[in-house]
This record gives structure tokens, C-alpha cells and sequence, in this order.
């Protein structure tokens, strides 16, 4: 039983040593005003935020840094929180010897206008840019491979975004709230969008690459710029609201079958639904009682949103019938008398919607246009 206690005792004893031997290899020390976590063990050190004397101004982090001790160390880490609510820090320069960036490090500082980060950073982490407000633009380089949530939330005046191509996802509120961000290339290799990633932000147009599986909900809700957009085949999930009061989505262009909950997606039911040819049935027994504009279109994942362009249509006549050619199928044309009184509506059936009227001039309605028909 003594043997026992003895051996507890000195086990103890060496758990306290090695504690405070630990505790001793890392200390905190202010050097040319900036403040640093020193590892004597890994000989590195980790810029920390200084909570009595917030960063102001143009601050230039060395790439090493000189201990009390004499020693060298290699700064190769900015903490948590390291500059968070420092609202007159200007600018910052970091090393290229830094690999990671802290949660929240730079959180709600509101001056900063651009920051370059360096080639070997793995992370941005959960916040790291959050209300940056007069942030305009970020290149991330390469050798990040995670984005961390609210990332780049409330960074009201962002308006040029770079990601790499080893990026696997945009996490929930990523880009919530960027009210300047118009545009925006999802990289190939986001694999799923998070909830109110976008959510407000000023997009006009967007392309869902071929390696995205799931849109978050609520993804772009409010995006009230928000014209067109472009789903991959591989889409096969939009989760709630991810279009809810996108006042001004007019075009919604389909690669694939239908991705589940495309009714509950919250796209106004005046936007038109561009399908692939062969799931055209499915979308209209779908939701054809809700979207009244379902065409057909050619898929080309080489072609961008941006530039696709609809055949002019053409209009002939002969013996009585007026006949709408270059369509593309379950586009609506309008016939309509000189009376303004609407003679008939037909959907376009393999390109073509027609009409036999008696009148000797008609008004074919198509796209917003209209287009004066003498009768042969």
C-alpha cells in the first residue's frame, strides 16, 4: 500500500513537471508593437491580437521574429481573433512563411480595402473575413481547401471574388449579405453550396458547375439582381427557398432530370424553365400547373449562361394559316386580331405553333414582340 502511494506521488510529480516544462516553451512576448506566442519547442511563433492596444493602421508582420531569448523564430500563424473589431487597421502584410489564419481573425475590420494572402495558406477559417466591410476584392490561392462558414458575410462591398479550383465546398452564409458581389465562377470542384450562401447578394446571372450535387436552402433567397441561372445534370437536390423572392429570375436552365424539391426551390412563377428535350414530359407533369413557361433547350456545358441566344422565329402564312417557326417547344405565341381581341393561344409543338384565322390580318405575339401578319 505505501509502494502504491509513493508511486502515485511520483507520478504526479512527473505530470506537474512536464506540465510546467510545456507551459515553459511557450510564452507571449510584444515585440516592435505587434504580439506573438512563442513555441521554444517548434520554434515558431503565432501573431496574437492585442486586446489593450487594438492594431491601427499599416502593419507589416516579419516573416521571423527575434525572441528575448535571442533566438529566431518563424512566424508562421495569425491566432484567433487576431485583429477582430480593429476598425482603424488599414492594411495588413503577411508573410509568406504563414499557413494558418485563426477563426474570426479578421472579423469586423472595417477599413481594410484589399489583403493579399499568401501561397501555402490551408484554410480560411469560420469568419475570418466577416464584416469587412470596405473589403473590395480576394484572391485565395491555391493551396486552400476549406472555406469556414460565414466567411465572407457582410463584406457589403465586395465585388471581385477568385477561388481555386481545391475548394470542395461553400459553406452556409459564405457570401451572405455581399451586396456589391455581381459575379461569381464556382469553381469545378465545390461539390455542395451551403444554406444563405448568397443569400442578398447582387448576382445577376450564375452557372452551377458539373461537380455540384446540392444548393442549400435559402441559397440565393434575395437575390434581387438575380436574372438567370444554369444547373448542372449532376444537381439532383435544391433544398427549400434556395430562389425565394428572386424578384427578377427570369430564366432557369436545366442540364438534366429534374433535382428533387424543384417545386419548393421559391422561383417566381412567371420564370421560364429551360428542360433537356428527352425529361421535357417530366417537367411539365411536374410542375407544369405551377410554371406556365416550360421550353426545350440544346444542353452544352461549354456554353455559358451569359451567351445563349434563342433562334429568331419566323412567320409565314398560307392558305389561312399563320404558322410561328424557330421556337422552342411549349413557347407560347399570341394570335390576336387588329381589334386587340385574342384570337388564339398556342404552345409550340417540334418549333412550330399555328393558327388558321379568317381575318385577313393578324398579330402574332411572341417573346414581347409582336409582328403584323397579312393573311394568305
Amino acid at each position: 500500500m505505501r509502494n502504491m502511494r509513493r508511486k502515485t506521488i511520483l507520478l504526479s510529480a512527473a505530470l506537474l513537471l512536464a506540465a510546467s516544462h510545456t507551459f515553459a516553451q511557450v510564452s507571449t512576448e510584444v515585440i516592435n508593437g505587434l504580439s506573438y506566442k512563442i513555441n521554444a519547442r517548434t520554434h515558431t511563433a503565432t501573431l496574437v491580437g492585442n486586446e489593450d492596444n487594438p492594431y491601427t493602421g499599416n502593419i507589416v508582420v516579419p516573416e521571423t521574429v527575434t525572441a528575448q531569448d535571442g533566438t529566431d523564430y518563424s512566424v508562421t500563424a495569425f491566432g484567433e481573433e487576431c485583429f477582430l473589431g480593429c476598425i482603424d487597421l488599414e492594411s495588413v502584410k503577411i508573410p509568406s512563411t504563414v499557413t494558418t489564419l485563426g477563426a474570426r481573425c479578421f472579423m469586423n475590420c472595417q477599413t481594410i480595402t484589399e489583403i493579399d494572402l499568401p501561397d501555402g495558406l490551408k484554410e480560411l477559417p469560420v469568419g475570418c473575413f466577416a464584416s469587412c466591410a470596405s473589403l473590395k476584392r480576394i484572391d485565395v490561392p491555391a493551396s486552400v481547401t476549406s472555406v469556414g462558414g460565414v466567411c465572407f458575410m457582410d463584406c457589403t462591398d465586395l465585388s471581385e471574388v477568385h477561388l481555386p479550383a481545391t475548394i470542395k465546398s461553400l459553406p452556409a452564409q459564405c457570401f451572405s449579405r455581399c451586396l456589391s458581389l455581381m459575379e461569381m465562377e464556382i469553381p469545378s470542384s465545390v461539390t455542395s453550396i451551403g444554406d444563405y450562401c448568397f443569400y442578398r447578394s447582387s448576382l445577376s446571372s450564375i452557372k452551377i458547375p458539373y461537380s455540384v450535387t446540392t444548393v442549400g436552402a435559402h441559397c440565393f433567397e434575395k437575390c434581387s439582381m438575380l436574372e438567370t441561372v444554369e444547373l448542372a445534370s449532376t444537381v439532383t437536390q435544391l433544398n427549400e427557398g434556395c430562389f425565394s423572392y428572386c424578384s427578377s429570375l427570369t430564366s432557369l436552365y436545366f442540364n438534366g432530370n429534374m433535382p428533387d424539391n424543384t417545386i419548393g426551390c421559391g422561383a417566381p412563377n412567371s420564370c421560364s424553365l429551360y428542360v433537356p428535350e428527352e425529361y421535357y414530359d417530366h417537367y411539365q407533369e411536374e410542375l407544369g400547373a405551377v410554371y406556365r413557361k416550360i421550353f426545350t433547350w440544346t444542353p452544352n456545358e461549354l456554353t455559358r449562361i451569359d451567351q445563349l441566344a434563342q433562334r429568331d422565329p419566323q412567320v409565314s402564312s398560307q392558305g389561312g394559316v399563320v404558322t410561328v417557326s424557330g421556337l422552342n417547344r411549349g413557347e407560347e405565341v399570341q394570335f390576336v386580331g387588329l381589334d386587340g381581341r385574342l384570337l388564339s393561344s398556342v404552345q409550340a409543338l417540334d418549333g412550330t405553333a399555328s393558327c388558321a384565322v379568317s381575318a385577313p390580318v393578324v398579330i402574332a405575339r411572341v417573346r414581347g414582340a409582336a409582328v403584323k401578319v397579312v393573311v394568305r
